[in-house]
């Protein structure tokens, strides 16, 4: 039993209650699923979400060069933009989900998706007309 006087009990008490990975003593020992779980899914398997998320972007885009979006044939001046705006705005999206997928700095990545959302935005005014 400690006394009030014996202080190294009471620090070796406090040390071991703020350690942010406890140890399960039915296991005996911290295996990391205590880290794992904290993580989010997409950080822990980001290279397989960034490559479907590329593919899928890629087959899109593919899909809408093949069969265009509606109203796309126009004769109008606007005709071109519609037609090859829709496959490019996914090509440029499949470049920031490869940009997320090769662990780009965080502010390079959300500048080129505020880009990419303006450049929809500028689509979706154009659509308008």
């Amino acid at each position: 039993m400690s006394t009030p006087d014996d202080s190294g009990a009471e620090e070796h008490h406090r040390a071991t209650n703020d350690d942010p990975h406890p140890v399960d003593d039915e296991r005996g020992a911290d295996d990391g699923a205590h880290d794992a779980a904290q993580v989010p899914f997409t950080e822990r398997h980001r290279t397989a979400v960034g490559i479907a998320v590329v593919l899928l972007c890629l087959v899109v885009a593919a899909f809408f060069a093949v069969v265009g979006p509606a109203g796309a044939e126009a004769s109008e001046p606007w005709g071109p933009i519609l037609r090859w705006a829709a496959p490019v705005l996914w090509v440029g999206l499949a470049a920031v989900a490869g940009a997320w997928t090769a662990g780009v700095r965080r502010t390079v990545v959300n500048r080129m998706a505020g880009v990419l959302l303006l450049a929809y935005v500028a689509y979706l005014v154009v659509r308008m007309f």
